[in-house]
């Protein structure tokens, strides 16, 4: 990278990997969902161990490679005013939303939302009806487990974006990737 020699061991930073409309024509077949390349913002938050000239190393491997022909990405430190809640832990509950019709997409969406978290989990869980999912990692969540748990009777209208039985969805996490079934 270029000027990664402005950073110094134990900067917090956020790796952006900016997706464009070839990656999505290239890599995803959610185009056909009628999705848009704007969808597709891969924040990744680490912490650099070494510098040496203009290489960093990280805390944690970024598995997707972040190429110019896909969008790039970008690099850049950030500062926190608090620290994040840690070990936080759903355990054994069955959630349920409650719907008017198999389209319905006034009801919940979300069963258990994970912000500005760190080191938490959700542990045999059940989740019924929502739009979206039973789980969504957001703004800043790290290191949260989902284990043996499920997402059943998906409710809303089948259109892009939401056409899935999303079990968990992970958004400006460590890791990025939804677990679902078509």
């Amino acid at each position: 990278m270029s000027q990664g020699n402005r950073y110094r061991e134990g900067d917090k930073i956020v790796v952006l990997n900016d997706m464009n409309d070839k990656w999505l024509h290239d890599m995803s077949r959610m185009k056909r969902w009628g999705w848009t390349s704007s969808y597709y913002k891969l924040i990744h938050r680490r912490v650099v161990t070494a510098v040496v000239g203009n290489t960093i190393y990280i805390n944690a491997p970024i598995v997707q490679a972040i190429e110019d022909q896909y969008g790039g990405g970008i690099v850049y430190k950030y500062y926190t005013l608090s620290e994040p809640i840690r070990n936080v832990g759903f355990e054994g509950l069955r959630l349920k939303s409650s719907y008017l019709s198999e389209y319905d997409e006034q009801h919940g969406w979300k069963g258990i939302v994970f912000s500005g978290i760190e080191d938490s989990w959700v542990r045999q869980a059940t989740g019924e009806s929502f739009g979206y999912g039973l789980f969504s990692a957001e703004s800043w969540a790290q290191r949260v487990t989902v284990e043996d748990s499920a997402m059943l009777d998906h409710k809303s209208q089948i259109k892009g974006g939401n056409s899935a039985l999303v079990l968990f969805y992970l958004v400006n996490s460590r890791a990025q990737y939804e677990v679902s079934t078509i």
